[in-house]
């Protein structure tokens, strides 16, 4: 079809169609409904732009916004994504026994490389790791020559974690780069991770800084509560007392919630699923002081869906966020037959090198410079880099990297111009965003709006339609006023008599009430006989059992009762309503006079 001279694929009508009549069958009637309003729906629209309204900023930002949200999902690798996911999985089950050394970069990262690789060969010719840890590394696991512990590998930030599930037990890494710097890493084992568990604790806490006295005091009073518990007494009696130090799980029988492998440390799950259920353990000693755990229940580890949300944040939480990106970047690349002069990089990157302030001299100077990269007709040159480094200060820290994301993004930024015609149903959501929007901002601005601001319109339209707005019962409209002490009625009702009916409220309040004090109340409306306001009930029409008391007991009443409306104002939701209904009919019927709609009716007859 072509409405208003603008062609309306078939495409986009089926895209709406099949949306919106997911769940129907189709029959002629029903589609030549649907084509009716298919039609009006589009007229609207085109009044809309005629308007100019897809031109304002505002509109564009908004549109813009809404486009960002989708188009990640079409600028990254999917499989790349999805690998990551797994891979977070699997280091979620993995403890890693291991211990580091840490070599901190801050200028010559060159050095501090060749550094790590000094060390790393020494301690292959037979040096040990633990004391070239305590000589070398910044990391306060100095101390215990290196030693991290038993831990689960995706506590640890993820280039680290990557690494250290990939040794073997005893290998010694390659230089590991992350944001602290260089780390070497020695596995002394790994191991899965164990599945749920509910369980119990009761614990007589004695961490490392503690005394040998209190230690030895720890461990005398688990061995005197097992001993009771030996001798009959209730675990959740026990662990419930004042003799158990995690308070965590006092009162609650010492039970800690369902929890999966690695929420607690190692030596603790290594006695839980040493039981069998409904076994406590004999007592055992970690760092933090002596335990005794019961076991209630085990079950597999969760399936990945979940716990699919917390893989998905931890790989926001790190680089691991870009790689599906970066990934997808590379495959532009032999999509759009990306070509690089690498001899024009180097000389350009020497260029800015030497040039620390970029005057129009340097531009010049760069201006001149060879085309450096092109794909699909589109040419990175050496001043379009310079622009990207002014608007990305940090970048000129390490040329060859900003070389490698200004790229990056501009493979990015023109695959992204091109998803509408790239991906056909992509190009339908977004003219369907577009198009939703113009139909609001068009009919708030002829309709919607117009019913509620337009009281001359409204008030016509009410008069010439008056038989529509008939009352079954007469209505009281008019204001009920209540008063806190009844000395003051007379003076209130006096100045309320003398006042328009819109002014009582506001200047009621304002002369009786302020902001510590609150002697009036003044309700204003339409109220029908045996309504939902008893107290109009009672006042006004001396029905119901309304009885007045609290802080305004003394009431009266300045207004009409009313057999019939006589105004919009007194049927203003059902009036403006109708109102509305009024001003779209009539707009509807200019829009089709004004704008020619030609209807493809071999088409239509397909689709029957």
């Amino acid at each position: 079809m072509t409405i208003n001279g603008e062609d309306v694929s078939l495409s986009e009508f089926e895209y709406i169609w099949n949306k919106n009549n997911s769940n129907q069958t189709a029959d002629s009637t029903s589609l030549d409904e649907y084509i009716d309003m298919f039609v009006t729906f589009k007229l609207k629209v085109a009044a809309g732009k005629e308007a100019g309204l897809d031109t304002m900023e505002s509109f564009k930002n908004e549109l813009a916004g809404y486009r960002a949200q989708l188009t990640p999902q079409y600028l990254k690798d999917d499989q790349m994504e999805k690998a990551l996911q797994e891979e977070a999985y699997q280091l979620m089950q993995t403890y890693v026994d291991a211990s580091h050394i840490l070599l901190p970069v801050k200028d010559d990262e060159k050095a501090v490389y060749q550094q790590a690789m000094e060390i790393r060969q020494a301690i292959l010719n037979g040096a040990s790791f633990e004391e070239m840890a305590k000589e070398h590394s910044a990391d306060n696991s100095r101390n215990q020559g290196g030693y991290l512990g038993n831990t689960l590998s995706s506590r640890y930030i993820y280039p680290f974690a990557k690494a250290a599930v990939q040794l073997k037990d005893g290998e010694i890494s390659m230089p590991v780069r992350t944001q602290f710097g260089y780390h070497l890493i020695k596995l002394h084992g790994k191991k899965q991770a164990y599945g749920q568990y509910l369980s119990g604790h009761i614990l007589k806490a004695a961490n490392a800084s503690a005394t040998e006295e209190a230690k030895a005091k720890a461990k005398e009073e688990i061995f005197d509560i097992y001993r009771e518990l030996q001798a009959g007494r209730s675990f959740e009696e026990m662990a419930n007392g004042y003799r158990n130090d995690d308070r965590y799980v006092v009162g609650k029988d010492g039970k800690y919630p369902l929890l999966r492998g690695g929420s607690l440390p190692i030596e603790y799950e290594d006695a839980v699923f040493a039981l069998k259920d409904g076994e406590y353990s004999r007592p055992f000693q970690t760092a933090y002081g002596w335990h005794i755990v019961k076991r209630y229940e085990t079950l597999a580890f969760p399936a990945i869906e979940e716990v699919q949300q917390e893989i998905n944040q931890m790989i926001q939480r790190d680089e691991r966020r870009e790689l599906p990106f970066k990934s997808f970047s590379e495959k532009l690349k032999k999509d759009y037959h990306y070509q690089l002069d690498e001899h024009a990089l180097q000389l350009l990157i020497i260029t800015l090198s030497e040039r620390k302030n970029l005057d129009a001299s340097s531009m010049r100077v760069l201006s001149k410079f060879p085309i450096i990269a092109s794909f699909d007709n589109n040419e990175l040159t050496a001043v379009k880099f310079v622009e990207f480094l002014q608007k990305n200060e940090a970048a000129k820290q390490d040329l060859n990297k900003a070389w490698a994301d200004f790229v990056h993004e501009s493979l990015i930024a023109y695959e992204d111009s091109q998803l509408e015609s790239k991906y056909p149903a992509f190009g339908l959501l977004m003219k369907e965003y577009h198009d939703g929007m113009l139909l609001f901002e068009i009919s708030n601005a002829n309709v919607w709006n117009k019913a509620s601001t337009d009281t001359l319109g409204l008030e016509k339209y009410f008069k010439k339609h008056k038989k529509d707005f008939r009352w079954e019962e007469p209505r009281f409209k008019g204001v009920v006023v209540g008063c806190h002490e009844e000395s003051m009625v007379k003076e209130v009702k006096k100045l309320a008599n003398s006042l328009p009916i819109d002014s009582i409220a506001p200047v009621l309040k304002r002369t009786y009430n302020n902001d510590s004090t609150s002697n009036v109340r003044v309700d204003k409306g339409t109220w029908f006989r045996g309504g939902s306001n008893p107290m109009v009930n009672k006042v006004v029409f001396n029905t119901g059992d309304w009885n007045p008391n609290g802080h305004y007991p003394y009431f009266f009443y300045v207004g009409e009762i009313q057999k019939q409306p006589k105004s919009a104002d007194d049927v203003r939701g059902k009036a403006t309503a109708q109102y509305q209904d009024y001003l779209e009919a009539e707009w509807i019927a200019d829009l089709k006079e004004k704008y020619p709609v030609v209807i493809n009716q071999e088409v239509v007859k397909l689709l029957k």
